[in-house]
């Protein structure tokens, strides 16, 4: 909580009591004192699901920023067809849709159950997601699927560092550690993803 008591006494002269870790207790931690139970810090399944909202909220500016990003890289290809680019702008949609699904949702969700290097099971749930896209897109480009799957699986991985910063076990020393490591690889798979659609816009297939 960055206040050590002794420190606060020697300053201030009076002792500091500290209260339980959810507010929820309040009410009994006034009545009856603090218990083990109110000291112990949880991060139960419902406390998972109540960061979802934050995080897609925070979340809707970076996608629309996604989107617009789509759209240019969807205008580059043969000739100018208004079908062909929605098509190629839906497929890239879908791979953004599916990243944050993966990286905001079901990685809270499963936490417990993933690896503790948060990057890699953000990435392992994006590939998972990413292996849906031929089935809604079969008339797609392969370079066009493999692109969005790529940064279906580059987008869950970031969104999944996200909560670092929202579990009881995890270190700043680690996280940093995470993200050096992380953020690289994070970066060159997005490079190789826009390559690969843009790749997929001359091939002549359709979403």
């Amino acid at each position: 909580n960055g206040v050590r008591a002794r420190d606060l006494r020697k300053a201030c002269g009076f002792e500091a009591v500290f209260g339980p870790v959810r507010a929820e207790d309040l009410p009994r931690y006034l009545d009856h004192g603090i218990d083990e139970a109110m000291r112990e810090v949880t991060f139960s399944l419902r406390e998972r699901a109540a960061v979802i909202p934050v995080e897609l909220v925070l979340g809707w500016k970076p996608l629309l920023g996604a989107f617009a990003v789509a759209a240019l890289l969807s205008l580059m290809g043969h000739g100018f067809s208004l079908a062909a680019i929605w098509s190629r702008w839906m497929v890239a949609a879908g791979g953004t849709l599916l990243g944050l699904f993966c990286g905001s949702v079901l990685f809270p969700l499963l936490l417990p159950r993933l690896p503790r290097v948060f990057s890699l099971g953000g990435a392992g749930l994006g590939l998972a997601g990413a292996l849906t896209l031929p089935l809604f897109f079969p008339l797609a480009a392969w370079q066009t699927l493999a692109g969005a799957g790529l940064w279906t699986v580059a987008l869950s991985s970031w969104l999944s560092l996200n909560f670092t910063g929202s579990t009881p076990y995890t270190s700043p020393s680690g996280v940093e550690k995470e993200m050096r490591r992380a953020i690289p690889v994070l970066a060159a798979c997005t490079l190789l993803a826009a390559i690969l659609f843009v790749a997929g816009n001359f091939s002549g297939g359709s979403a």
